[in-house]
């Protein structure tokens, strides 16, 4: 069995045998996105500048708090106590004994009153904090180590600004019936593998025997025949199985999607059609500037021509529509608009599909473009 943490709680609660498979990670965007944006949080609290916090922990502030950001404990679930393991590297836990379970709480925050747990989201919805087994985990951990036996938690989506704080707290008896929980979970036996939201960001999907079959069914086309035969749907039943193999190709879709594009991000993927998939610089779309479009066409037309191109900005939508019915009137607006510098196009780069064979590229878009 690996040795779980605070944030895999959850899923192997759910699915005991994912704690049982060879397990694997890979960076995504998202989780880089989400990293940067814990930084930000961490760095307001370590330097206390508490005015550039989340609104959303600012609310739940009192006078007197201490703040500390990214705090790693660990629960030893054979004697039921906690300690901190003091300053480490990201989530680089070692050195822990053998029925301990390790995590970093985002932030935690301490008075005489009370102490309160915040874990930092992005933007999906999570497990309520108060049913939220990571935040449990961070709580219990907090309670046991300072020998409360209450404590506040909170879950701050960083990710959806506009979402209150989802707070919750945690008495003895809560905490009591989670560190049972872990307890069994940690002396458990069961490899039982079930399938759900949890299979999302699950560092075992790769090598789960479930997952591996619903990919060998898509990838020959079974899956498509037993759902093709399925329809029009007979009853509930059947639309309700859909639903579920729906799911779970969504899922595994999203999987395959974030794999590949954190493979390709490292280095270009050959598709053996004479194509890449990789990193690839592409022109943007050419952006006009509103004040030069706008003299240009009244200078060549008339006012109401430039009032109806221009309209705060100027796109090449709008000036389509106005010179509509002016033969070659779009050429020769968009070249004078270029030659008075009012026209960019900047380079992008993304991962995509892309032939890399070397070829002549026009030194200025068409015009229809």
């Amino acid at each position: 069995m690996i040795r779980p943490s605070f944030s895999s709680v959850e899923r192997i609660l759910a699915c005991p045998g994912s704690a049982h498979l060879p397990q694997h990670d890979y960076r995504t965007d998202a989780a880089t996105a989400g990293d940067e944006r814990h930084g930000d949080a961490e760095a307001a609290a370590v330097l206390g500048a508490h005015e550039d916090l989340p609104w959303q922990v600012r609310k739940l502030l009192e006078p007197g708090d201490v703040l500390a950001a990214e705090c790693a404990m660990a629960i030893d679930v054979s004697d039921d106590t906690a300690r901190a393991l003091g300053h480490i590297a990201w989530r680089d836990y070692s050195g822990l004994r053998p029925f301990e379970i390790p995590g970093t709480i985002d932030l935690n925050v301490a008075n005489e009153r009370r102490i309160l747990v915040v874990d930092y989201k992005g933007f999906e919805p999570v497990t309520p904090a108060a049913v939220n087994p990571q935040l449990a985990s961070g709580a219990l951990a907090m309670a046991r180590a300072s020998g409360r036996d209450e404590v506040d938690v909170a879950i701050v989506y960083l990710g959806a600004s506009w979402k209150p704080a989802d707070v919750a707290t945690l008495g003895a008896l809560e905490l009591d019936m989670h560190a049972a929980r872990l307890r069994e979970m940690m002396t458990s036996t069961d490899r039982t593998l079930n399938v759900g939201p949890w299979c999302k960001y699950c560092h075992a999907f790769t090598s789960c025997p479930e997952q591996r079959q619903l990919a060998e069914q898509a990838g020959g086309g079974a899956l498509a025949v037993r759902v093709e035969a399925m329809m029009p749907f007979q009853d509930d039943g059947e639309a309700a199985q859909v639903y579920d193999l729906w799911q779970r190709v969504k899922v595994l879709s999203k999987r395959m999607g974030d794999a590949l594009h954190a493979r390709a991000a490292e280095r270009p993927i050959p598709l053996g059609n004479g194509k890449m998939f990789g990193r690839h610089q592409k022109l943007g779309n050419e952006k006009l500037d509103g004040d030069v479009v706008y003299a240009t066409v009244k200078a060549q037309f008339d006012q109401d021509t430039a009032d109806a191109a221009v309209a705060r900005v100027a796109t090449k939508k709008r000036l389509e529509h106005a010179l509509k019915g002016k033969r070659g009137a779009m050429k020769c607006v968009l070249d004078a608009v270029r030659e008075a510098g009012g026209a960019t196009r900047a380079a992008t780069t993304t991962i995509e599909e892309y032939d890399p064979t070397p070829r002549l590229v026009s030194a200025e878009p068409e015009a229809g473009l």
